[in-house]
């Protein structure tokens, strides 16, 4: 398990790892967001599983659209329960 402060952290530690799944916020500190943060993944790896937990209103609008082209891709809200976060992590795993 690895994690970043910011945006730029997020995408310097995709670029040097394999990762099993990635768990986004869509707000992070710095001009990097968790979106750019996916798009810069999708560049370069289309499969691995990509949870988005963010309770950023625009954001929850925007996802749906995104769901429907990427089933690697799963959001769910903040804030929420450790067994709901358990739930949609295992979901992505075992697609």
């Amino acid at each position: 398990v690895d994690t970043a402060g910011t945006g730029a952290m997020a995408i310097d530690l995709f670029n040097r790892n394999r990762y099993d799944l990635i768990s986004l916020d869509y707000q992070l500190p710095g001009t990097i967001n968790g979106m750019d943060v996916y798009e810069h993944i999708r560049t370069t790896d289309q499969e691995v599983p990509i949870l988005f937990v963010s309770g950023n209103l625009e954001f929850i609008e925007s996802i749906q659209g995104l769901k429907q082209n990427d089933a690697a891709l799963d959001h769910i809200p903040k804030p929420c329960q450790n067994a709901e976060y358990i739930k949609a992590v295992n979901a992505l795993l075992n697609r």
